[in-house]
């Protein structure tokens, strides 16, 4: 049986990273958000993008709105049972998740949360209005 490992937010300079070793892309929900399903077969993340996000993987970019275009989602699709080596939190609300061969980027919004990310334990962090990050851990 695998063992708990809750993540771990590694603080720098402007952002915040959250290395993940053996963790994959599960699931993906289409509401009026993009939402992603990280789990390492025993911890579990949540990520909800609710605005427009894009997705760049063999040198091609892909501009997303899960809103307004949810038909046009296809293509991150593709990104569905990929390791996912690391998140990516910028102090200003930018989002970036990484896979081997892509790569998914969010910005923050003046109006709206733009994303949020729950994990194991009760850590919550979510893009605020403007250009701040709240996290709860």
């Amino acid at each position: 049986m695998a063992k708990i490992e809750s993540l771990r937010l590694v603080k720098r300079k402007d952002y915040w990273d959250i290395e993940l070793d053996g963790w994959r892309f599960e699931q993906c929900v289409v509401d009026y958000a993009f939402g992603l399903r990280i789990s390492n077969q025993v911890e579990t993340i949540q990520i909800r993008l609710n605005r427009e996000f894009s997705m760049t993987r063999d040198n091609a970019r892909y501009d997303f709105n899960p809103v307004t275009h949810p038909e046009q989602l296809g293509p991150a699709l593709s990104l569905l049972h990929l390791p996912v080596q690391k998140i990516r939190v910028w102090k200003n609300g930018y989002l970036l998740i990484v896979f081997p061969t892509a790569r998914l980027e969010i910005q923050s919004d003046q109006d709206f949360e733009a994303w949020e990310l729950s994990g194991p334990k009760g850590m919550l962090i979510v893009s605020l209005p403007g250009d701040e990050v709240a996290i709860w851990q």
